[in-house]
């Protein structure tokens, strides 16, 4: 299964000079490691505080155990989806 993650924080809440705070996200790759997931992406938009990541996992909860330490360091979506090859053929005989 795929998996769409998208983090967000404000300016006010930024953690990037906190090293504690930050490993939280440095682990990320470890921790999907350890839960059988794949980071297919992990991009950030550093001035809009924006992370977002594409996971391959076998199951929502392997992608909680990879990114749920994150979720106290502003919003998060995760959000399962496919790719566009994958999606039904419309049965549109014209």
């Amino acid at each position: 299964m795929l998996f769409h993650v998208e983090h967000q924080h404000s300016w006010d809440t930024c953690f990037g000079g906190d090293p504690e705070k930050r490993k939280l996200w440095e682990d990320v790759s470890y921790l999907a490691q350890n839960n059988e997931v794949t980071v297919r992406e992990f991009i950030v938009n550093p001035s809009e505080h924006n992370f977002f990541l594409v996971l391959e996992a076998p199951d929502y909860a392997s992608v909680e155990r990879t990114v749920g330490q994150t979720k106290t360091l502003g919003d998060m979506r995760i959000v399962p989806v496919i790719n566009w090859a994958d999606l039904p053929k419309p049965n549109n005989p014209n």
